[in-house]
């Protein structure tokens, strides 16, 4: 049987791995308009969503 404790641990990791998976899936949408900007403005747009 699991500890409370390490349950919880394992339940906050699944959700690192689906916010991982999510951003992974964004950068690669991203990627598409990445190339009508320079890099700077780009991060820059990345920074406000996150923001």
């Amino acid at each position: 049987m699991n500890q409370p404790g390490e349950s919880k641990i394992n339940s906050n990791f699944e959700i690192v791995k689906m916010i991982d998976k999510a951003f992974i899936f964004l950068i690669s949408k991203f990627g598409i308009l990445k190339r009508k900007f320079t890099e700077g403005s780009f991060r820059v747009n990345l920074k406000n969503i996150i923001l």
